[in-house]
């Protein structure tokens, strides 16, 4: 897909990778709409790249409706938002439950739901992961260390075995590191 004069719908544009994304898809020509909730990190971004910024919190049931609503015709939809699912479930209250659910999973599909619907109304449209998906047509692009990928490959060809080595490894002491590190972001 050529991205020149491409309209880019970007969620999630606040943080790292949004912002990395972001100033890919400018360079390539694209329009970009960031959307995020924190428009004071936006607005820079958006002056720099010459995009625009549509503030939004996809954990409001309506808020992937009106984003869509608020960004115009959109050819490259890419949900990058996400909120911290890390921990044990014991850790979690029921609205940071509900939160992460609405942004992790719920509106994703409803955004890629509707402007697929419009995209292919307009005969337009093409919404993988990232730049270089869109552009070479990849149909999935894995951004996890390739550690991450090889323990993923391995503990699901033997879960019982990756548990052992994780348990002894300390995993339980890990993971409970990395769910009080991200309990404030939920």
């Amino acid at each position: 897909m050529e991205l020149r004069g491409a309209n880019v719908l970007l969620t999630g544009a606040s943080g790292g990778i949004g912002r990395a994304l972001a100033e890919a898809f400018a360079a390539r020509g694209a329009e970009v709409v960031l959307s995020g909730r924190r428009t004071e990190v936006l607005e820079p971004l958006a002056e720099r790249i010459g995009g625009r910024v549509v503030a939004a919190d996809l954990a409001e049931r309506d808020a992937p409706e009106e984003l869509l609503a608020e960004a115009g015709p959109v050819d490259v939809l890419v949900a990058n938002a996400a909120l911290p699912a890390s921990g044990l479930l014991s850790g979690y209250a029921l609205d940071e439950v509900d939160r992460a659910l609405d942004v992790n999973l719920r509106a994703p599909i409803v955004m890629a739901k509707l402007a697929g619907a419009r995209m292919a109304d307009r005969g337009r449209g093409h919404a993988r992961a990232t730049v270089r998906a869109v552009e070479r047509d990849v149909a999935e692009i894995d951004v996890a260390p390739l550690g991450l990928r090889l323990g993923a490959l391995v503990g699901g060809a033997a879960p019982a075995l990756v548990a052992a080595v994780q348990r002894r490894a300390g995993g339980g002491r890990i993971t409970r590191d990395l769910a009080a590190g991200q309990r404030g972001r939920r």
